[in-house]
């Protein structure tokens, strides 16, 4: 028996246009926010009063080759081999306006090329059980310029995952789990005023399983947990600050999320979950940070003929969280408590 190959090829083209516009110094006095009992204190103000001073313009084309070859070399044993090789191209000019008339200004171009790859092995001894390797390398350009004309490197990134699946109880629930290390170079990161840090290595390391499938043909269940050790391997600030050592802003260690359903054949079901998140920074100094928290909804449904009537309710504990933040200062609140009913209607 000879090695049964299913190739794959391909080319990727993008032709990418924007237009941003800018208006004038919408600086607006404020004042602070305490982090742990927030209170909006900012008067609203219409951006539209402030005067159009400035046209950014963006035009971007990536050209991309791509192979892939899917090998079965035994029946128990596959191995996928693949490449890929981008070149993108960049163009953006800056008109400013005054009294209303634009005023044309040659773009500056950039380019940007790098090879990848991917390798990847899955063996199955027995039927209910596949183990799997897989190596992979990742490129993202990085068109963004400091504030003294100096160009960002481009970003290139690593994998390394090794992991199973389990099938079981005739193949209606799943068990996966696996471990990883994930390295990044030259991540860009904006510390304002047009300045750029850029971060010369971060590392992730970690394991994830997940449990998820039909028990029974009314129960569906989702159960999954996340570990992950993130830390600055190389980051020397533009200020001259070793962050070397340092865990990255919004990354938690622990996570966990979690859903079932049960579904009655008269058309009713019910459904309910959450999530945890354990403690993140949101500085890379790790000095201030969000505490855990977890997340709890549930709902129900009932179906009659083309009607589905529905009532799901969000965030069940009323939990004070934040979803995200740019930089340390500016952060969002998650949803309160939340109840949303509706009724939707099949046309066919």
């Amino acid at each position: 028996m000879g090695v049964e190959h299913n190739l794959l090829a391909g080319w990727d083209y993008q032709d990418h246009g924007n237009r941003t516009d800018r208006r004038g110094t919408a600086n607006y006095n404020t004042t602070p926010v305490d982090l742990y009992n927030p209170v909006e204190t900012h008067v609203p103000v219409n951006v539209h009063t402030f005067p159009l001073t400035r046209y950014d313009y963006l035009a971007q084309t990536t050209n991309g080759i791509f192979f892939q070859d899917t090998m079965t070399v035994v029946p128990k044993l596959k191995v996928v081999i693949g490449s890929r090789y981008d070149r993108v191209r960049r163009a953006n000019h800056n008109n400013p306006i005054a009294n209303g008339i634009e005023t044309e200004v040659a773009p500056t171009r950039a380019r940007s090329e790098k090879a990848t790859y991917r390798v990847g092995v899955v063996y199955q001894p027995v039927k209910i059980v596949d183990l799997y390797v897989q190596n992979s390398t990742a490129f993202r350009p990085n068109f963004s310029i400091q504030a003294d004309g100096t160009p960002l490197k481009p970003e290139y990134g690593e994998l390394y995952e090794a992991g199973q699946r389990l099938r079981f109880f005739q193949q209606r629930l799943e068990w996966s789990a696996s471990v990883f290390q994930i390295d990044k170079r030259n991540v860009g990161r904006s510390i304002g005023g047009g300045n750029f840090d850029q971060i010369g290595k971060l590392r992730s390391r970690g394991f994830e399983t997940e449990l998820h499938g039909r028990p029974t043909s009314s129960l569906n269940l989702d159960l999954g947990y996340g570990y992950t050790r993130a830390v600055f391997g190389d980051y020397f600030t533009n200020a001259g600050v070793n962050l070397s050592g340092k865990i990255p802003r919004r990354a938690p260690r622990h996570t966990v999320n979690f859903s079932s359903e049960y579904v009655w054949q008269n058309g009713f079901s019910v459904m309910g979950g959450g999530q945890v998140a354990s403690h993140q920074y949101i500085n890379d100094t790790d000095t201030v940070g969000f505490n855990a928290y977890e997340l709890l909804y549930a709902g129900m449904t009932y179906t009659r003929g083309r009607i589905r009537y529905g009532l799901n309710l969000t965030n069940l504990t009323d939990r004070e969280y934040w979803t995200s933040s740019l930089g340390n200062r500016q952060l969002y609140p998650g949803e309160p408590f939340n109840v949303m009913a509706s009724v939707r209607i099949r046309t066919n």
